[in-house]
C-alpha cells in the first residue's frame, strides 16, 4: 500500500521548490495455506533459546517428535494470527525536496533529496524461504543396508518402479528424519525493517557561448535496513579441529549454519560527475560523460 503527494512552487522567478511526500507499507510474505515457519532465536539470533512462530490455521500439524526436539533446544512455539509471522513497519514515510536556482539566464544551481523505500527481498527458493520449513518440506529416506544388498519388502519383494513406495509412507511427515534439519529464520526479535535509500545530488550547469553546456555534479547515496543474508545456529567459541561442532552449538538437536535473513546491511555511493554537451546544428548534438565513484 502507498500513497503520496508532490508539486512544484515557483518561490520567486529565480527560485523552483520541489517538495512531496510518500507513505509506503510493504507486508509481510504470507503462504496461502499458512504452510510456513519462522524460527527467531533469541538474541542476535543465534540462541541460545528462541521461538518458532506458526501460523494458528497449522500449528496443530507439528509432529510431536518435532516438538519435543525444539523443548530440548529451548525453543517455544508460539501459535501466532499473524500469517506473515513477523512484525512490519507501518510508518514508512519518505519525503522528497528539490530546488533550482537561476543565478543568471546561463548559470543554473540544482539539488535535491529523497527517501525510497524498497520491498521486502523478492529471495527466491530454499533457503531463504519460510516455506520450505519443516513440516510442510521434508525428505523420507529408505536406504538399503548396504551398496550390495538391496532394500527387501515384508513380502520379500523387491523395489521397482511400480511398488518403490508401497512400504515407504511419505504422506507424513512424523516419518522423517528429524534430527539435524534447518529450519530457516526471518527477522529480528520477530521484525523485519523495511529496507531503504537516502539520495541526495548537487548539480551546476553554465552554458558555455551558443553551442555548448557545462555540468558539473555530486551525485550520492546511502542504503540501510538492506537484505542480509546469513547463518545462524554456529558453534559460538573456538574449537579445535575435528571436534563435534553440536556440542558448541546453540541448538544441537539442528541442522549446523541455518539460513538467516536479517535486514541489516548498509550500502554507500559517492560520485563526481561530469557531462559536457556540445550542439553540432539544430537536432545533432554530441555527449561526453565522465564519472568517479566509490561504492561500498
Amino acid at each position: 500500500n502507498a500513497a503520496f503527494f508532490q508539486d512544484d512552487w515557483k518561490i520567486i522567478p529565480k527560485l523552483t521548490l520541489n517538495l512531496g511526500l510518500r507513505w509506503d507499507r510493504y507486508g509481510a510474505t504470507t503462504e496461502m495455506n499458512d504452510r510456513q515457519t519462522n524460527l527467531v532465536g533469541a538474541g542476535a539470533g543465534n540462541g541460545p533459546g528462541g521461538i518458532l512462530y506458526v501460523p494458528k490455521s497449522t500449528c496443530g500439524t507439528l509432529p510431536s517428535n518435532f516438538v519435543a526436539e525444539l523443548t530440548k533446544d529451548s525453543i517455544a512455539i508460539q501459535c501466532t494470527s499473524n500469517r506473515g509471522l513477523m512484525a512490519v513497519q507501518d510508518l514508512n514515510f519518505a519525503p522528497r525536496f528539490g530546488f533550482a536556482y537561476q543565478f543568471r539566464p546561463t548559470f543554473v544551481l540544482r539539488g535535491g533529496f529523497g527517501i525510497t523505500y524498497g520491498s521486502l527481498g523478492n529471495i527466491g527458493a530454499a533457503p531463504y524461504v519460510l516455506g520450505n520449513n519443516y513440516p510442510f518440506v521434508y525428505s523420507v529416506q529408505s536406504l538399503a543396508g548396504s551398496n550390495t544388498v538391496p532394500i527387501t519388502y515384508s513380502n520379500g519383494g523387491v523395489p521397482s518402479l511400480e511398488n518403490a513406495f508401497q512400504e515407504i509412507n511419505i504422506s507424513s511427515p512424523a516419518n522423517a528424519t528429524i534430527a539435524g534439519l534447518q529450519i530457516a529464520g526471518m527477522g529480528m526479535n520477530d521484525k523485519y525493517s523495511t529496507p531503504y535509500i537516502e539520495s541526495y545530488n548537487l548539480t551546476l550547469e553554465k552554458q558555455v557561448g551558443t553551442h555548448d553546456a557545462v555540468q558539473v555534479a555530486y551525485v550520492g547515496d546511502v542504503g540501510r535496513h538492506l537484505d542480509s543474508r546469513g547463518t545462524y545456529n554456529e558453534p559460538s567459541t573456538f574449537i579445535v579441529p575435528g571436534a563435534n561442532q553440536y556440542a558448541y552449538s546453540p541448538f544441537p538437536d539442528l541442522g549446523l549454519d541455518g539460513a538467516w535473513l536479517v535486514t541489516s546491511g548498509t550500502s554507500s555511493y559517492n560520485s563526481l560527475q561530469a557531462v559536457y554537451n556540445h550542439q553540432i546544428r539544430a537536432g545533432l548534438n554530441v555527449t561526453a560523460n565522465y564519472t568517479y565513484s566509490h561504492c561500498l
